[in-house]
């Protein structure tokens, strides 16, 4: 029997080149139509001059049913690529390579990864794992430091930011609920957080045998003198300057101090021959005044420092959960 040319189309360099290059099909798809070998239209399509794509782009269009993708899932799992490959695979994907460089998500696509993730929590197991996998060594920015050009970045990206009611509302709900270990359960009871202030000792301090030039301080200077009163940024109307309850007074601070075994609420420590300040967690000074609940604790003076900055989150941490439960038990160490 005679084949006819109309039955071998791939032939034609003109239809051949439509259906690959055009229509984008691979050369599987193309043999399965007009029933050869893909080997013969890899053959032609060389005879041709048709520019052959590569493995990557081949890829890029080629659909794989589920059972094949369980396939590669089985065969790829367990195996842990060497440290030569993880790095070549990172050059390979990095800056202009990736194939997502200089694109961005739609609202559309950023809406349903959204959705997709909406209400899925991981396990405690699966949280251990993540937070060791990044700790110490093991995180990217280990012994980094950012530039004085990336600090200028971040501090023009976060100026005037300001974090809305509903957000605020969003952390005090997440943290509430939350059981901690205090006095002696805690795993930091007694200590005052060796691992930070060890870091920063003698020649380990980054401004160890330094000295602020005489344009810095004077640049100091100025700022101080223009960040007082109603110019600071922390400027809450002149509340410090307002009276505290007649209430709290020296018994009262003895009396919450009592209460905690004067140990810190946060770390643990314990009193070293200075008492332990007491901290209105609401940040009111009229607490307990009148029908009000006495929302105090006492806090060594490294924590006490802490909450006068990001009071949002100490308000948040400290009356929202703990101050309306003094009797849970709490672990200050992933908060601290």
């Amino acid at each position: 029997m005679m084949i006819m040319e109309h039955d071998r189309p791939y032939r034609n360099k003109a239809w051949l080149e439509n259906k690959y290059t055009t229509q984008k099909l691979s050369a599987y798809k193309i043999a399965e139509i007009v029933g050869v070998n893909h080997k013969t239209i890899w053959y032609w399509l060389h005879k041709h001059g048709v520019c052959m794509r590569s493995i990557g782009e081949a890829n890029k269009h080629r659909q794989y049913t589920k059972e094949t993708r369980q396939k590669i899932g089985n065969a790829s799992r367990g195996r842990i690529p060497s440290a030569e490959a993880r790095q070549k695979m990172s050059d390979a994907h990095k800056g202009e390579k990736s194939y997502n460089y200089g694109k961005h998500h739609s609202t559309k696509t950023k809406q349903k990864m959204s959705d997709a993730h909406r209400g899925k929590h991981h396990s405690e197991e699966t949280r251990k794992k993540m937070s060791k996998a990044h700790s110490g060594e093991n995180n990217t920015f280990y012994g980094k430091t950012h530039s004085e050009e990336a600090r200028l970045k971040n501090s023009i990206a976060h100026k005037g930011r300001a974090v809305s009611e509903e957000t605020k509302q969003k952390i005090s709900n997440s943290l509430k609920g939350n059981k901690r270990a205090r006095g002696a359960d805690s795993p930091l009871y007694g200590t005052k957080h060796p691992e930070h202030s060890d870091r920063m000792k003698g020649s380990k301090n980054p401004f160890y045998g330094k000295k602020h030039s005489a344009e810095t301080r004077e640049k100091l200077r100025a700022y101080m003198i223009d960040s007082k009163g109603e110019k600071n940024p922390s400027w809450r109307g002149g509340v410090s300057f307002e009276p505290y309850c007649h209430k709290f007074n020296y018994q009262k601070k003895e009396e919450i101090r009592d209460k905690y075994d004067r140990t810190c609420f946060i770390c643990g420590a314990e009193e070293d021959g200075q008492k332990l300040c007491v901290h209105h967690t609401s940040y009111n000074k009229m607490d307990g005044c009148e029908t009000q609940n006495w929302n105090l604790v006492p806090l060594c003076r490294s924590c006490y420092a802490k909450t006068n900055g990001n009071r949002w989150h100490w308000f948040g941490l400290l009356y929202n959960h703990w101050a309306m439960d003094v009797d849970i038990n709490f672990q200050s160490a992933e908060l601290v």
